[in-house]
């Protein structure tokens, strides 16, 4: 088992902003402090991968919601992490830890409370009144919009 499901298990999220897949392949967004001017498109450094980020530091998930997928069966985690700005959303393949497929974390989103799925995107609202967009397919390119 890779170290990301392992510290998934243990509820951690890795401390950086941005998208790391299972596979240990991460893509960092630049971060964008409130007040933003929505909508927008947070901008994507290039990827790279986990074995090389040795100093990452972890940090406790606290889930908010969960919702399942009728369709693919999947499960997205929306919540909040160990300081009062930072946010985390997670993709598993199934309910069982051990499926996870994407687990994002930001130090300037916010927690997020709520999270609805629409066809190709997961809508994770936080607790300032925005909503961030991650496409299922590439869920690195994430835009925030108002909250509707």
């Amino acid at each position: 088992m890779n170290s990301i499901i392992a510290q998934w298990i243990q509820g951690k999220v890795p401390i950086l902003n941005g998208v790391v897949e299972a596979s240990g392949r991460v893509h960092l967004v630049r971060p964008v402090d409130p007040p933003r001017g929505l909508p927008m498109t947070l901008q994507e450094n290039e990827p790279i991968e986990f074995a090389l980020l040795s100093e990452v530091e972890w940090t406790m998930a606290l889930p908010f919601e969960t919702v399942r997928d009728a369709e693919s069966q999947s499960v997205v985690i929306v919540g909040e992490c160990g300081m009062g700005s930072d946010g985390f959303v997670a993709m598993q393949a199934s309910e069982v830890p051990d499926s996870l497929q994407w687990l994002a974390f930001f130090d300037f989103s916010n927690p997020f409370e709520s999270v609805r799925l629409e066809k190709g995107f997961i809508k994770a609202r936080n607790n300032i009144g925005e909503e961030w967009h991650f496409a299922r397919s590439s869920p690195w390119r994430i835009e925030i919009h108002p909250a509707s």
